[in-house]
């Protein structure tokens, strides 16, 4: 990104927005602006379910996932509407990395004008097909949608260290494991030109 190039970075949680600013702070970057944010389709206060498997990482707006009852309300907002009001020019964007623990569909349809008007924007997303469906969004739904916003999709395997094309035919494996809620891959999401 170089130096004239800027990392906007959103963490909902007080504990991990910390962590992370102290973690800045120690690096000595400047070019990161922190937003205590969830990003969203829609401009809200939202529960985020605590996890109680002691990972600050997992916690999720989806109840019983990794949670318990316990919950923190956080802001959250839709990328299009952040950076409408933080920017007077379109801003730039070239890449994307989402882990949002199957809030990443919500996250796709509040950013739908930055990702049409940045034509070679970059995505890696994690692709979790049953924390989909605790949130009523089918698998294929949420494929569908990248697909429609120009995306093509790599399957990242990280055992091998390679990209393959993602096959949707292989989604209903994801969703007939017995570890169910643990099993998601992470996709490479590319616009070809």
């Amino acid at each position: 990104m170089g130096k004239e190039g800027k990392v906007y970075a959103f963490e909902p949680h007080p504990e991990n927005i910390a962590l992370l600013k102290k973690n800045l702070e120690v690096n000595g970057y400047t070019n990161v602006i922190v937003e205590q944010k969830a990003i969203s389709d829609k401009k809200q206060l939202i529960k985020l379910y605590l996890a109680t498997n002691h990972r600050t990482t997992t916690h999720s707006i989806i109840p019983n996932l990794y949670t318990g009852e316990k919950y923190i309300e956080i802001d959250a907002i839709p990328l299009d509407t952040y950076f409408k009001e933080k920017c007077k020019e379109k801003p730039t964007i070239n890449f994307i990395k989402m882990d949002i623990e199957g809030a990443e569909h919500h996250a796709l349809l509040g950013m739908r004008k930055l990702l049409e008007q940045n034509k070679n924007i970059k995505i890696i997303t994690e692709f979790a097909p049953h924390r989909l469906q605790l949130l009523g969004i089918k698998p294929e739904e949420h494929i569908t949608l990248l697909q429609k916003l120009g995306f093509s999709l790599m399957n990242i395997n990280e055992e091998q260290k390679i990209l393959q094309p993602f096959a949707q035919e292989k989604i209903p494996t994801y969703l007939h494991n017995r570890y169910r809620s643990s099993i998601c891959t992470d996709l490479f999401c590319y616009k070809k030109q």
